[in-house]
C-alpha cells in the first residue's frame, strides 16, 4: 500500500515546526495535500502559534501564508483575521493585501 500525503499529515508537519523560520521553509518545500482551499483557521492558527509570544517575523509569516495556494480561496477572509488578530504591526498590513489588489482598467477611451 502507498503512502498518502494527507491533510493531516500536512497539519501536524506544519504545527510542529521548532520556530517561525523552520515555519517558512516547510511553507515552501512541502507541497500541499488535497485539504480545503477555502480554510482560513488553519494558517490563522499558525499564525498565532509562532507568533503570539514572538512578533519578530510576524509579517514574513503572514505574507507567506495569505499567497500559500493551500489557502487561496481564504485569501480575503485570512488577510481581515491576521489584521484583527494584532500579530502583524499595522504599518505591514498593507503588504498583505498588495499581491492580491489588481490595478482597476483604464478607461483607453479619450473622446468627450
Amino acid at each position: 500500500m502507498a503512502w498518502e500525503w494527507t491533510p493531516l499529515h500536512e497539519l501536524v508537519a506544519l504545527s510542529s515546526a521548532a520556530d517561525a523560520e523552520e515555519l517558512h521553509r516547510r511553507l515552501v518545500l512541502l507541497r500541499a495535500a488535497d485539504g480545503n482551499p477555502a480554510d482560513a483557521f488553519q494558517p490563522l492558527c499558525l499564525l498565532h502559534q509562532f507568533h503570539d509570544d514572538k512578533p519578530e517575523g510576524a509579517t514574513v509569516t503572514a505574507l507567506l501564508l495569505v499567497t500559500d495556494a493551500r489557502w487561496k480561496h481564504a485569501t480575503g477572509r485570512l488577510i481581515n483575521a491576521v489584521a484583527a488578530s494584532g500579530c502583524v504591526p499595522d504599518d505591514d498590513l498593507d503588504v498583505l493585501a498588495h499581491p492580491h489588489i489588481s490595478e482597476e482598467p483604464r478607461n483607453e477611451d479619450h473622446h468627450t
